[in-house]
């Protein structure tokens, strides 16, 4: 890739393709024999291609996933949850990045007890017929707004309100690999190994924590005419972040790095 094409670059529209581009400038700039690469263009997260920017070193694969900071989004949306039978979905799916799934889906069937301790205390709320047949799953159907607000103030939401943290990333170094990636570059922190160095560069490997921070809130307000009353729904709201704190000595954001990391 030559470096007048590389901001013709269209798809992600967040800082992450800012970021992406200055890391693909800096590879132009490197200038380092045998380094060829290309950039994924498809919009959002995917589980296509092989990482955010596709390279080969010397005709072997050198594919890099790249977030724009040590502490970087991987997508937020809701979740649905049937506590019963233990299945949870991810809504909105694409505006995930996919490595990041197993931890949505982890951190939501963490909170089956708050559920169940805020529905018996929705059910014991006015009008309890509206209340009676909610099933043990999110969304659980109309709820009497003053009875969400009731549960609120008990503290019944707060178990739900948190962040989660996973130390063990093992489900991200799988994703990527199954799409032939050993490589992130984290922004503020620098290049990293995921699984193995599969290409010998001497990079340290990721040490990470994925974080969800997620929320139960209602949604919406109407009239429910049977009970002459305003109901409102609820939703599980999550959001994942990649925490890393160590630093790498090499980086791709910068070619005199580079350039160094290929010894040119």
């Amino acid at each position: 890739m030559r470096a007048n094409e590389l901001l013709t670059i269209e798809g992600r529209n967040d800082g992450g393709l800012a970021y992406e581009n200055t890391v693909l400038q800096a590879l132009a700039a490197a200038q380092v024999p045998g380094l060829e690469f290309k950039a994924d263009t498809s919009a959002g997260f995917s589980n296509q291609g092989a990482g955010d920017v596709e390279a080969t070193y010397n005709g072997r694969a050198f594919n890099i996933e790249i977030k724009s900071g040590a502490k970087d989004q991987m997508g937020g949306t809701s979740v649905r949850a049937d506590f019963d039978r233990n299945i949870f979905e991810i809504v909105n799916l694409e505006a995930v990045d996919p490595a990041a799934v197993p931890y949505y889906k982890a951190a939501v069937e963490s909170k089956k007890e708050a559920f169940m301790n805020w529905k018996a205390f929705v059910q014991q709320q006015e009008p309890v017929e509206l209340h009676a047949n909610m099933p043990n799953a999110i969304p659980p159907g109309p709820v009497e707004k003053e009875a969400w607000t009731t549960a609120q103030q008990q503290g019944l939401l707060i178990p739900f309100n948190a962040r989660e943290k996973f130390d063990n990333v093992s489900a991200i170094v799988q994703h990527y690999n199954k799409k032939g990636v050993y490589y992130i570059q984290l922004g503020g922190a620098g290049l990293f190994y995921l699984g193995k160095d599969d290409i010998g560069l001497g990079v340290p490997p990721l040490e990470a924590q994925m974080q969800i921070e997620f929320g139960f809130r209602p949604s919406g307000s109407k009239p429910n005419v049977k009970y002459n009353v305003r109901t409102v729904g609820a939703g599980y709201r999550c959001q994942g972040r990649l925490m890393s704190k160590i630093k790498s000595p090499y980086t791709l954001d910068n070619a005199e790095s580079i350039r160094t990391l290929f010894n040119q």
